[in-house]
């Protein structure tokens, strides 16, 4: 362990970061105009595709279909 992870010793603990980083988020978003392109986690998994090829428009970066095969990514990136 770490102290970039102390926060997730326990999950009161956690919820109270999650509660704070979220929190914060929000009121940025909001108060500074931010052009953001926001992703739920439940909808990439329900709709990886769809989700994908909508955040690649928003960054301006053309389709590409290895952006689905998430694991071949992690094994090129090694430990």
């Amino acid at each position: 362990q770490n102290l970039g992870m102390a926060s997730f010793l326990d999950i009161a603990a956690a919820a109270d970061f999650y509660d704070a980083a979220m929190g914060l988020w929000m009121e940025s978003r909001d108060r500074l105009a931010l052009n953001v392109h926001e992703v739920a986690f439940e909808d990439l998994v329900a709709e990886p595709e769809a989700v994908l090829r909508r955040l690649l428009h928003f960054l301006a970066l053309a389709w590409d279909p290895a952006v689905l095969d998430h694991r071949a990514s992690a094994e090129a990136r090694g430990t």
